[in-house]
């Protein structure tokens, strides 16, 4: 008798341990079903919808958020190296940026022009403060034409490149550390372009890869 109770007690402790490893593993199923289900929920991207106390709709908290982007770029420049890759991005960022103006409200609409016209007196003082004298560029350029006709080894070139890898990097975009206006921009893209040929022939020359 006493070893049918034991045996019955064995056989209920299995079942019990077997249902609730099975429960188990549900949980973890499911659990894993929702974890996986909510990878693929899209998140909205919402924006503070007030500007200078006044709400706005999402549109508007959204382009003036990526103004504000653009007048922290601007903000954030502090030599000509850094200048000509903001000017370089500029045009396309501000254009994409205000791409929905016309769409807004008339109240919102004048509220983004504004913001619009404080980064375009941003950005032509950011160009006054940075921007280099384009004799100044050409002259460097003609340099660095002569030094790379010169560079005979491994060695020499890298010694050449030190300290330039980033100008090196921007020759086609150099002459935007000067004035839009200035009459030299043609030159400095003529130079810039022979300068980034010879260093690209130096390199096959002495067998370097980038």
């Amino acid at each position: 008798m006493m070893f049918r109770n034991t045996y019955n007690f064995l056989f209920l402790a299995i079942i019990c341990i077997a249902f609730a490893a099975c429960n188990g593993n549900k949980t973890k199923s499911s659990e894993s079903q929702s974890s996986e289900s909510d990878d693929f929920v899209e998140q909205e991207t919402y924006y503070n919808d007030t500007i200078e106390g006044e709400k706005v709709s999402q549109d508007c908290a959204a382009m003036s958020y990526n103004l504000d982007d653009i007048i922290s770029r601007l903000e954030a420049v502090k030599s000509p190296s850094m200048l000509m890759k903001v000017k370089a991005d500029y045009p396309d960022l501000l254009t994409g940026a205000t791409a929905e103006l016309s769409q807004l409200p008339t109240d919102e609409k004048a509220l983004m022009q504004d913001k619009v016209g404080r980064i375009r007196t941003l950005y032509t003082e950011t160009c006054r403060a940075y921007e280099v004298e384009a004799d100044g560029i050409i002259s460097n350029l003609q340099n660095l034409i002569q030094q790379i006709q010169r560079v005979n080894s491994k060695a020499a070139f890298d010694n050449y490149c030190s300290g330039r890898y980033g100008m090196l990097k921007n020759l086609d975009k150099i002459h935007l550390s000067t004035n839009d206006k200035s009459p030299h921009i043609k030159e400095i893209k003529r130079l810039a372009h022979q300068l980034n040929s010879l260093v690209e022939a130096k390199k096959a020359e002495l067998g370097m890869e980038d």
